[in-house]
């Protein structure tokens, strides 16, 4: 059957119970099947993924006028955990930042779905942008939407995991330097973050600058410090007596 046809047949059906005095909620209830719900919710996912906003709006307006009809009050057959299934589809969608926050604040803003929503791998939106490297869209949920940068997966891996693991340093920076999250949890293979961003990074460079974001600095001693200033003095005349130009310190320009 149609989509037209069954919302044909369920206008009729439904103006009948009405005459005869049942009650609405069973009305609704009974004009909607779970294939069609289902339906309707691949319609949606499928707007998303074509990044089309304008048509993902026009069907969560339709469904309300729809609901509001039947029901003659606000709401919408799209339950809570339907909607929180929307908003974790759009955190999986390769969008762009801009498209991928105009959603979620359609879906939060609008439709109430939950900012902190997890799907079945313990997964939240924040999750899926650090993995993907979408620097504005985790600077949008962490700041704008107060999500806690600590949350962890099901599997004890933090959003800093999931950044690192991606080697998306602006991400690493972000999270590190801003959010100050704990690099130093580790998840369930008991690994940091630190470690999985040495461990995948490729570029030339990246090793050295993921140190530098993950360094703590310490507070050193006035002897710590002349000590560190004797090394340093004796390495440098050392290296003038060889007449080599190199130091311990010099950077492997290899």
């Amino acid at each position: 059957m149609s989509n037209n046809n069954f919302n044909t047949l369920a206008l009729l059906v439904g103006l009948s119970l009405v005459l005869t005095g049942i009650p609405s909620a069973l009305i609704y209830n009974s004009t909607f099947s779970q294939s069609e719900k289902n339906d309707k919710l691949s319609e949606l996912e499928a707007a998303i993924t074509d990044n089309d906003h304008i048509k993902f709006k026009e069907l969560l307006q339709k469904e309300k006028e729809w609901y509001k009809w039947i029901i003659g009050k606000g709401g919408s057959y799209l339950t809570q955990d339907d909607l929180n299934d929307l908003l974790i589809h759009t955190a999986r969608e390769k969008l762009t930042a801009d498209s991928q926050i105009s959603f979620i604040k359609l879906l939060v803003e609008e439709n109430e779905a939950s900012i902190n929503a997890v799907d079945e791998f313990g997964w939240a939106a924040l999750h899926y942008a650090a993995r993907a490297g979408q620097i504005e869209v985790v600077k949008f949920l962490v700041k704008e939407c107060d999500v806690n940068p600590s949350i962890r997966t099901n599997y004890g891996s933090t959003v800093l995991h999931l950044a690192a693991r991606n080697g998306h340093i602006d991400t690493i920076k972000f999270l590190v330097k801003e959010c100050n999250i704990d690099s130093d949890i580790v998840d369930k293979d008991g690994y940091t973050a630190i470690y999985h961003a040495i461990n995948n990074c490729t570029a030339a460079g990246d090793k050295e600058k993921i140190i530098s974001l993950f360094s703590k600095p310490t507070e050193k001693t006035d002897e710590e410090r002349i000590i560190d200033t004797i090394s340093s003095d004796l390495s440098n005349d050392g290296a003038e007596l060889t007449g080599d130009g190199s130091n311990s310190d010099a950077e492997d320009p290899a």
